[in-house]
This record gives structure tokens, sequence and C-alpha cells, in this order.
């Protein structure tokens, strides 16, 4: 699994923003197998397992036929407050909800 791990003592801002840029990064170079591993699995059974991650790996190459991914390439996400970010033009952002669980952070809401 590709998730980014963290714990009690990690910086989570830091964490978030690794979690977005490896997510944002994938999206970008088409690769939505590796943009999956950082959707929370809650909406697709909660399980981490093969048939949650079928399921969003089927949910990734949906949101990459949503957006030019391509434009977010290189352009640094900024943190709007806890677990909310935003990436691309201001004019024109993506914004991603991160949801933390156990010692997780996975990506639960996309917004074009």
């Amino acid at each position: 699994m590709a998730a980014i791990r963290f714990s009690s003592n990690s910086d989570a801002t830091r964490i978030e923003a690794e979690v977005v840029d490896a997510f944002l990064n994938a999206m970008a170079s088409a690769d939505t197998d590796a943009a999956a591993e950082f959707i929370d699995p809650a909406p697709f059974g909660g399980a981490i397992d093969a048939l949650s991650a079928d399921a969003r790996r089927a949910y990734t190459r949906g949101l990459a036929r949503k957006a030019n991914w391509r434009r977010l390439a290189g352009s640094a996400p900024r943190k709007i407050r806890d677990n909310l970010w935003q990436a691309g033009p201001s004019q024109r952002p993506v914004t991603l909800t991160l949801q933390p669980k156990s010692d997780f952070i996975f990506i639960s809401q996309i917004a074009f």
C-alpha cells in the first residue's frame, strides 16, 4: 500500500502535504493505480482489501477523465486548514479533503 503512515510524534502538516503531493503527482502522470492507494476505503466497503482496491482504482480512472490533472504537475499544494488542501490555479483549484484513520491519512473528498 502506498499510503503514508504517521505516528503521534509526526508533523501532521508534513504528512498531509506528502499525501496530497503523492496523489497529485500520480494523477498528473496518469498513474491512477498509485493514486487509488491514497483514496479513503470507507465509501468502498471500508476494508483495505482486493475488492476495495478495485473500486478505488475504478474511481481514480473516472477522476482522470474528469479533469486535466497534468495542469497540477509541479504546483505547490496549499493547506487551507487541517485536513483541507488546494492545488492548481486559484481561479480553478482542486480541493482535497483528508481523513486521518488510525495511522494513515486518506483522501476522502475531491472537488473541482
